[in-house]
């Protein structure tokens, strides 16, 4: 590109350059690229995410479809994405701020298909349940023990939480996101990347079944 507008600054034109009008073709594969943050490694760390760039790395998942890009590039971030067919029971909690609320329901209703056992704190809890999803409701992690030994025991593979930065449950992610590092536990603060994390199980896509995709020969 640089080399490019070099040459147009300098007055050729793209015509010339052998480029044509129109926009390119699409290509035939998908490309994810997925930050990489290290707060396991450093101690007292403000985990909450803002503005600010707080990845150490990224990388970049390339696949034939969106699902397997995704798939990769969570993998290859540090996230472990359980194949839906395990005999081992997968868990998640949801804790969302009211604001998305409206939102929780697709969430919770695309995990309950995909058979994950679903924990949510009270609020969160009560409107699944008016969707007529099951749902085990637990205390905020500021008033009991319950959801970190839920973690302990292996039964959450993973935190869904928003709204860190709104209210005054900032305690309560804190104190999640720490033990949550120390389990190896993926915490996910955004909707829109629980989504693309079902769409990656909804896939069926694991190490075994993808490949390396040769960009260069499509």
């Amino acid at each position: 590109m640089v080399d490019i507008a070099s040459k147009v600054m300098l007055g050729a034109k793209l015509a010339d350059l052998g480029y044509e009008t129109g926009l390119v073709k699409p290509p035939a594969y998908f490309a994810v690229k997925v930050p990489v943050f290290s707060f396991e490694k450093l101690n007292d760390a403000n985990s909450i995410l803002g503005p600010e760039m707080k990845s150490t790395g990224e990388v970049l998942g390339i696949g034939r479809t969106r699902a397997e890009a995704l798939f990769k590039g969570l993998t290859a971030a540090g996230f472990t994405v359980p194949s839906i067919h395990s005999t081992d029971k997968i868990g998640a909690l949801i804790s969302v701020d009211e604001n998305d609320y409206g939102e929780i329901a697709f969430l919770a209703g695309r995990f309950y298909d995909l058979q994950i056992s679903i924990y949510a704190t009270s609020g969160t809890a009560a409107t699944i349940q008016k969707m007529g999803i099951p749902v085990v409701s637990v205390a905020n992690a500021t008033e009991s023990n319950e959801i970190t030994d839920l973690m302990a025991q292996g039964k959450l593979n993973y935190i869904i939480y928003t709204g860190a930065v709104k209210d005054a449950t900032v305690g309560d992610y804190t104190v999640l996101h720490r033990k949550a590092m120390q389990l190896g536990i993926p915490c996910i603060t955004s909707l829109d990347t629980a989504n693309a994390l079902a769409d990656v199980m909804a896939s069926r896509f694991t190490t075994g079944n993808t490949g390396l995709v040769d960009i260069n020969n499509m």
